[in-house]
Formats: C-alpha cells, sequence, structure tokens
C-alpha cells in the first residue's frame, strides 16, 4: 500500500472537456475526434496519435497461443475518474495486425485506470482477454 504524499493532497489540474465529457461529445458527434474518415459528421478535434495520458509500449504476438500482449504507459496522475476507492475510468486498446494481406482487427482489450499521486510509479502488463 502505498502512502499518500504531499503531492497525493494538492488538487489536480482541470481536465480539458475532451477527456472530461467524452461519451458526451462522442454521442453528440460520433466523428468528434476525426476517427471516421468517410462519416457525414465534421470532425471538431483530432485525436489520433494523442499520448497525453496513456501510450502503448511494448507489443508482441504469439502465433502458437494466438495472444496478443502489450504495456500501457499512463503519462498523467489524474483523468481517470478518481482514485483507487472509486469506479476509476475504463480504457480501451484495439489492435489491428498485418500479416501481408492488409490491416485486420485483431480486437479490444480494456483495463481500469486510476488517479493516483504523481510520486507513485506504476505499470500495468496485460493481454489476451480479447473481446472479438
Amino acid at each position: 500500500m502505498v502512502a499518500p504524499s504531499s503531492a497525493a493532497s494538492k488538487k489536480l489540474p482541470r481536465l480539458e472537456p475532451e477527456r472530461a465529457r467524452f461519451k458526451q461529445l462522442l454521442l453528440a458527434n460520433p466523428n468528434y475526434f476525426g476517427n471516421l474518415p468517410d462519416s457525414p459528421w465534421k470532425a471538431v478535434k483530432k485525436a489520433s496519435a494523442n499520448t497525453r495520458y496513456e501510450e502503448l509500449g511494448c507489443i508482441g504476438y504469439e502465433p502458437a497461443k494466438d495472444l496478443l500482449e502489450a504495456t500501457v504507459q499512463i503519462q498523467l496522475a489524474y483523468g481517470y475518474g478518481g482514485g483507487l476507492c472509486s469506479a476509476g475510468s475504463k480504457e480501451f486498446v484495439r489492435f489491428y495486425v498485418d500479416s501481408g494481406g492488409g490491416w485486420q482487427d485483431a480486437g479490444v482489450a480494456g483495463f481500469d485506470a486510476h488517479d493516483l499521486a504523481a510520486t507513485v510509479d506504476i505499470n500495468f502488463s496485460g493481454g489476451g482477454n480479447f473481446l472479438r
């Protein structure tokens, strides 16, 4: 267990509207972040390759086990819906694999993330539990 530090008790920076109201923005405009190139909806704020909150680190695939794994590096100590005693936020990663015949959807994995003191260094590694 990590003891709270003085950094944990400080007020966290304000979230940008796109992080705080993510679901509402997508409900109002499914292409808000510009991920649907053929959509009639106009993109408002491009978010492709945005690594402000999290970033994929190492990614590996083991064909014999049909197992795809990745590490997610959490970049900020805030922006995840609350601390360890809260629901936090559900984060998702969708994977695509090109084995020579074009990009194929390899599934999606999810994990729970929480706001933590900036002095805590935590690495998450997971994989294999994909929704297909």
